[in-house]
């Protein structure tokens, strides 16, 4: 039920190299500054990942 959210994690590394190649960023400056982080956080929405635990109810 989970995996996608546990597979999502391998993805956003992977996009998260790709973006500081493109950018000629290190991980920690996305994650350091605000304005970066943004931008890759708003890349990885266009791009359809989950960034947040779904909301599961029912059980």
């Amino acid at each position: 039920m989970f995996h996608p959210v546990e597979w999502n994690i391998g993805e956003v590394a992977g996009a998260l190299a790709a973006h500081c190649l493109d950018q000629g960023a290190e991980p920690h400056q996305v994650q350091a500054e605000d304005q970066r982080f943004a931008e890759f956080a708003r890349q990885l929405d266009r791009e359809g990942v989950q960034r947040h635990w779904p909301d599961v109810r029912g059980y």
